[in-house]
């Protein structure tokens, strides 16, 4: 860091940051030629950018989270060798010139979490160099997105989030075959997701959360072999998850939580994806049992099916010592009766650690100390076909005796009709 020269003893760089820099920018600053300049994380340095910025060599500009303020000069467009542009937590302000599309060598441009506004200038669709694009956080940002950005085929990361950009998601998307991160969560775009999307193998993240996309999940992402991370929740979705969602052999996270109107069972082939560690469906139509092929999810951290009308007995796969959760420590599903009710659970779950039940006024839920089932030779009867280690584990229905035990009771355990002992269930019935 601080002041560089060149061989003439010239200042060329000016590398201060984070060094609780007060004041202005003084104006000879723009005076100099430099070419590398970082005032960054010097929260009260203030003033604006001059217009004599155009005549210098500058290679890369960092004014980030700084109280710099004021237009972005149309003079940087004359920054021919320009490569890095970050401006963002600041108080620029005004649109995006037009001439930044004249910095042909511009790499990284991020001018978030500032005061800019206005729509997204065409011309930035010129800058076939960019890698890195963030125009996130910018409450003032608005219009569509222009078709012309998609001409950046290096582009590799891209985040319009948290704005008021809106339209639909346009196809010619599917030319960005580099892009790595398509973050356009909480902004107001709409329409359906375009199928092209499934050709951007080298995606890790898209995150479409909080928008007004809608239709149905494009069988085409399962196309995405390097994904990390879907996130499209809290969206107007239907339809079905695609079994081709089984083919996403790296993904991590899968969050389709919020989506009323998804239906449909869960894919077995979902049971492929040994890398998933964080899976999460609830308040959603999925109906039917959690299949047995889920048990090749050795990674899994966090399971969600709660709020759904997903059924069955989740005993034997998650619960028993023999389960293949090692990493496993959120588990929520419909396993909680309704005392006031006489709501049966939908699911059979005694590891859980959050139950829900609907009530009459939506859902509740529960937090539950988890207590896995074990199973030692000794089960006891309660109720019809149903077995338990005790029986006082069971709820009894309201007004009910002991015999009229709530079935769900059968935990993991059940006796061997053949032997007579009792050994883990293997079905994944009720």
């Amino acid at each position: 860091g601080g002041i560089g020269c060149d061989t003439n003893q010239v200042v060329n760089s000016i590398i201060l940051y984070d060094n609780m820099l007060v004041g202005e920018l003084p104006d000879v600053l723009f005076q100099l030629q430099l070419h590398y300049i970082d005032v960054g994380s010097n929260f009260d340095l203030d003033g604006t950018l001059s217009t004599y910025i155009g005549q210098m060599e500058l290679t890369l500009m960092y004014f980030d989270e700084t109280g710099i303020y004021g237009p972005i000069p149309t003079e940087i467009g004359q920054l021919s060798k320009l490569e890095a542009l970050s401006m963002y937590d600041s108080y620029f302000e005004g649109t995006i010139p037009v001439e930044i599309g004249e910095c042909s060598t511009l790499v990284e441009l991020d001018v978030s979490y500032s005061n800019v506004e206005g729509p997204i200038p065409t011309e930035v669709g010129k800058l076939t160099n960019l890698r890195y694009l963030d125009l996130s956080l910018l409450g003032e940002m608005s219009g569509t997105i222009p078709t012309e950005i998609f001409a950046m085929t290096n582009l590799g990361e891209l985040d319009i989030s948290e704005t008021f950009i809106s339209g639909q998601i346009p196809s010619e998307i599917g030319n960005l075959s580099k892009l790595s991160l398509l973050l356009l969560l909480d902004s107001d775009l709409s329409g359906t997701m375009p199928t092209e999307l499934g050709q951007l193998i080298s995606l890790r993240e898209v995150d479409l959360e909080f928008t007004y996309v809608e239709g149905t999940i494009p069988s085409e992402l399962g196309n995405l072999i390097s994904l990390e991370s879907l996130y499209l929740q809290r969206l107007s979705l239907s339809g079905t998850i695609p079994s081709e969602f089984g083919n996403l052999y790296s993904i991590k996270t899968i969050h389709l939580y919020f989506i009323g109107d998804l239906t449909g069972t869960l894919p077995t082939e979902l049971g492929r994806l040994t890398t998933l560690v964080d899976f999460r469906v609830q308040r959603t139509s999925l109906f039917g049992p959690v299949p047995s092929e889920f048990v090749s999810m050795p990674q899994l951290e966090r399971f969600v099916i709660s709020r759904t009308a997903i059924t069955g007995n989740m005993d034997p796969m998650f619960c028993s010592e023999n389960s293949n959760f090692p990493e496993l420590s959120s588990l929520s599903s419909d396993c909680l009766a309704n005392a006031d009710t006489g709501v049966l659970p939908r699911i059979t779950c005694s590891c859980c650690t959050s139950c829900c039940t609907e009530t009459a006024d939506g859902y509740d839920c529960e937090e539950q100390e988890p207590q896995p089932a074990y199973c030692d030779n000794a089960c006891v009867a309660c109720g019809s076909n149903a077995y338990a280690l005790d029986c006082g584990q069971c709820p009894t229905l309201p007004g009910g005796d002991d015999t009229e035990r709530v079935q769900l009771c059968g935990r993991s355990c059940g006796v061997n009709e053949s032997s007579g002992v009792c050994e883990y269930r293997t079905d994944f019935d009720l």
